[in-house]
């Protein structure tokens, strides 16, 4: 982690226009289902302590203005009636950011990995989450030997661009459980810790439903072990469905973190 001039350490904030997220302990995005209820649902999320709300259009293929739609009447229904949620919307497309920035979210998070993304999230001075993941073109067809080092050069280059197109705020989404393989899938979990080194914020969520060698109901158990791994390799955001369940675990993991 960065430290001032004085060698105090640095804990990584991002500026969601203008609303400072500190990220001196880890905190949790709910991932909202965009459909009947979602309002009540953010609401939810929230009050149990959720400091982010995802937004994606997810469950099946949506033509452009489909998605634009639905998001679009969610973003500003959140904005309307949730008027301090910080809002982080998911796309891999810039018209459909565009709109959704436009409405007045907070986060974009990159599903392309395009230059076009990183100048929307620089012109609407919005933080930049970097999803080194299968939804990349380029990851997706980059040799699978060595995911780790595949990943970290990947996100070493996506920093460096972001940062010529005028990107502040950068996170890091290394997408644990997106590889094509369980193993490599085990081995970003457990090497989560060396994109610590580019002293950028990192966030993981692809635990529920990734891909991990089990049968889907043994690998729900393991969930929670998932997300305290992560933890434990410096994590400051955890994405996820349960916002309860994993608030309680990261409450537990700030209890023994303290401690040490």
């Amino acid at each position: 982690m960065a430290r001032d001039e004085s060698g105090i350490q640095m804990f990584p904030t991002l500026n969601c226009r203008g609303k400072l997220l500190s990220l001196h302990q880890p905190v949790v995005m709910g991932m909202l289902p965009a459909g009947p209820g979602a309002l009540e649902q953010a609401g939810q999320m929230l009050a149990a302590g959720a400091s982010l709300i995802g937004l994606q259009a997810a469950g099946r293929q949506y033509t452009v203005a489909e998605e634009l739609e639905l998001l679009g009447e969610l973003v500003a229904a959140l904005r309307q009636h949730l008027p301090h949620a910080l809002l982080c919307v998911h796309t891999a497309r810039p018209e459909v950011a565009a709109h959704l920035l436009g409405l007045g979210a907070h986060l974009l998070y990159d599903l392309a990995g395009s230059e076009a993304m990183m100048q929307l999230a620089s012109a609407s001075r919005v933080p930049y989450v970097l999803c080194a993941s299968l939804y990349s073109e380029e990851v997706q067809h980059a040799p699978q030997t060595d995911v780790v080092e595949g990943r970290w050069q990947y996100v070493v280059g996506q920093i460096n661009r972001a940062r010529s197109l005028g990107v502040t705020d950068v996170v890091i989404d290394p997408g644990v459980g997106d590889a094509k393989k369980p193993e490599q899938n085990w081995q970003l979990l457990y090497q989560l810790g060396r994109f610590g080194l580019l002293e950028l914020p990192l966030l993981a969520g692809s635990f529920e439903g990734g891909f991990w060698g089990l049968p889907a109901a043994e690998a729900a158990h393991l969930y929670p072990l998932l997300q305290w791994k992560a933890l434990e390799q410096g994590i400051h955001i955890l994405k996820t469905s349960d916002v309860p369940t994993t608030l309680k675990l990261l409450h537990s993991y700030n209890q023994y973190a303290g401690e040490l």
